[in-house]
């Protein structure tokens, strides 16, 4: 969209469409056409090759925001953690972000509601843990979420973990780049994460 609100989707051929209004980081709520929550619930828009369909407006709502601050044992900020926003009640995930460099992130253009946020260690080292520091979704304390208003010092302390490593070679002995090493808990069967060896065949499981 203009400085306006304006906006032109040209060159699409003859059919229906459904628009998605994406509120990203404007602070607004995303919705799809017209005024509706889900692709599958929103209304169709007909298109003419060489024509114009206008006036398929879009009256956007306020969202909120939740933010806080990521860091380990030593109170130092983590930055590369991802933190996501999941509907308290459907579990639904909504929107991810990333960790800066001193650890502090915001997830915004949330509908007014409860989450439940998961802090992903995503490779740095660290464990992966849900608010406040509770082990599954199941476990996690909700987050309330106003519109218009930011829900601060959501923070999470992330704990180092441990890694695994190796090599995987055929059978004379070369390695093997591009095989997917998964790890599961041996208690649950619960998959944890994932790598791709390298050039050599080694691989690093961390976090």
């Amino acid at each position: 969209t203009q400085t306006n609100g304006s906006y032109t989707l040209s060159g699409l051929p003859t059919g229906n469409y459904k628009l998605l209004f994406s509120g990203d980081s404007t602070g607004f709520i995303t919705q799809w056409y017209n005024n509706k929550p889900t692709q599958a619930l929103a209304d169709s828009v007909a298109v003419i090759a060489g024509a114009t369909t206008s006036g398929i407006n879009a009256s956007m709502l306020q969202g909120g925001n939740i933010s806080g601050l990521v860091t380990d044992s030593a109170g130092t900020g983590i930055a590369g953690v991802w933190v996501s926003s999941n509907d308290a009640a459907s579990g639904q995930s909504l929107n991810t972000v990333i960790t800066q460099a001193n650890g502090s992130y915001t997830l915004s253009s949330l509908p007014a509601g409860n989450y439940k946020l998961q802090f992903n260690g995503n490779n740095t080292g660290y464990l992966t843990q849900w608010y406040n520091n509770k082990p599954t979704q199941a476990l996690a304390d909700s987050v309330a979420v106003t519109a218009g208003a930011t829900t601060s010092g959501i923070n999470a302390s992330m704990i180092q973990g441990g890694s695994i490593s190796g090599l995987v070679t055929n059978s004379a002995g070369t390695g093997i780049a591009g095989v997917y090493v998964f790890s599961y808990d041996a208690a649950s069967g619960q998959f944890l994460n994932s790598a791709t060896t390298q050039a050599n065949g080694s691989y690093t499981l961390s976090s």
